[in-house]
C-alpha cells in the first residue's frame, strides 16, 4: 500500500449499465468528477442491445468495463463488486449524478469510527420540474435499531456509501430481484451487524423519466413486493450470520403483515395467507398498522378470515348501493 491508499484510501463507484446510451455517460462524468482523489470508476453492461458499449470504450483507460450476458441489475452490481479493489463502495445506477463532492463528504465519517454504511439525501431531476429534494429519509438512526429504521425508512442505491467488508460477507446483491433491490440490500447489511450513520446533505441526483426499462416503472402484479419480503426473510432466517433478534422479528413480521393485507386488498389470492401464517411465526404479538377494532378482530378470527370477511362486507355494500 503507498502514501496515498494510506491516507486516501481507493473508493470504487460500481455501475450496471443496461441500454443506457442517452445517459451513462452523465453517470461516468459525475463519478469521475469527484473531488476526492482516489476513486476507480467500473462499469458492467448487462447485455445491452443499444450503443452503450461503443459509449463506455470511448472514456479509454479511465474507467475498466465489461459486458456481460443480459442477467438484471443486481448480478451486474455483484459482477462490478468483483472487479472493485477499493475498501469502499459507492454504487450508481446509470442514469443518476453523483455531486462532486459526494466521496469526500461522507468518507471522512467511515474512517473517524467503526461505521460500516453513511447515507445522504438526494435531488430529483428530468421530470419537468426545477432539480427538488428527493423524498430520502431525514431522520437520524442514532439511538435506534439499524435493521429496523432501514425496514421503514428505505435507502436509495446512490445515497449510501459503504464499507466493503460487510458486502463481500452477505455476496452483494441478491440476484433475480426485480424491483426493491436496495431494502433487500440494506436490511441484509444491517442483519448482518451494519452500523450507520446519515449525513444530512444533499450529495447525489436521481434522474425522473418514463422508461419501461427502468425497475421503478415496470408493471407488478398484486403480491410482488410480498414475494421479494417472504424470500428475503427465508434468507435472514437461514444464514448464521444474520442476527434476528426478536424486536427485530417483531417488526419485520409488523411489515409483512400489513403488505398482506395490502396485497390481498390490491387482488392478491394465495399469497396473502402465507404472509400472515409467515408473520405469526416470526413473532406472534405482531402488530399491523390498522384501526384497534381490526387489530382485536383478526387476532380472533386470524388476519386471512378477517380480510375475506371484510371482502364480503364491501361488496355486499356496494351492491346494495348501485340498486339504490
Amino acid at each position: 500500500m503507498n502514501a496515498t491508499e494510506k491516507s486516501d484510501p481507493l473508493v470504487s463507484i460500481l455501475i450496471p449499465c443496461y441500454n443506457s446510451e442517452r445517459t451513462v455517460a452523465e453517470a461516468i462524468d459525475s463519478a469521475l468528477a469527484q473531488t476526492y482523489p482516489n476513486v476507480e470508476v467500473i462499469v458492467v453492461d448487462d447485455g445491452s442491445t443499444d450503443d452503450s458499449t461503443e459509449v463506455l470504450a470511448s472514456y479509454g483507460d479511465r474507467i475498466r468495463w465489461k459486458s456481460i450476458a443480459n442477467s438484471g441489475a443486481c448480478t451486474a452490481r455483484n459482477e462490478a463488486l468483483k472487479m472493485a479493489t477499493g475498501t469502499f463502495i459507492q454504487f450508481l445506477d446509470a442514469d443518476d449524478l453523483l455531486m462532486p463532492e459526494k466521496i469526500e463528504r461522507q468518507l471522512p465519517l467511515l474512517l473517524d469510527g467503526d461505521l460500516d454504511l453513511v447515507f445522504c439525501r438526494g435531488m430529483i431531476f428530468g421530470d419537468g420540474r426545477p432539480e427538488h429534494p428527493k423524498k430520502d429519509p431525514t431522520e437520524t438512526p442514532n439511538g435506534k435499531d439499524p435493521f429496523i429504521y432501514c425496514l421503514y425508512h428505505g435507502l436509495s442505491t446512490p445515497g449510501p456509501l459503504h464499507r466493503r467488508c460487510l458486502l463481500d460477507q452477505i455476496g452483494g446483491f441478491r440476484r433475480g430481484i426485480p424491483f426493491a433491490q436496495e431494502l433487500d440490500l440494506h436490511l441484509r447489511l444491517c442483519a448482518a451487524g451494519a452500523k450507520i450513520e446519515f449525513k444530512d446533505e444533499l450529495l447525489y441526483a436521481a434522474r425522473h423519466h418514463p422508461n419501461e426499462a427502468r425497475i421503478s416503472q415496470s408493471a407488478r402484479p398484486a403480491g410482488a413486493f410480498l414475494r421479494i419480503l417472504l424470500e428475503l426473510t427465508d434468507e435472514l432466517m437461514r444464514r448464521p450470520y444474520y442476527k434476528m433478534t426478536q424486536q427485530r422479528c417483531r417488526a419485520l413480521a409488523s411489515f409483512i403483515a400489513q403488505h398482506g393485507i395490502y396485497a390481498y386488498r390490491s387482488g392478491a389470492k394465495s399469497i396473502p395467507a402465507r404472509a400472515f401464517h409467515f408473520a405469526q411465526k416470526l413473532d406472534p404479538d405482531f402488530s399491523v398498522e390498522e384501526r384497534p377494532w381490526y387489530r382485536t378482530a383478526a387476532r380472533g378470527i386470524g388476519y386471512m378470515n378477517m380480510e375475506r370477511f371484510l371482502a364480503t362486507a364491501r361488496g355486499v355494500r356496494d351492491r346494495v348501493y348501485l340498486s339504490n
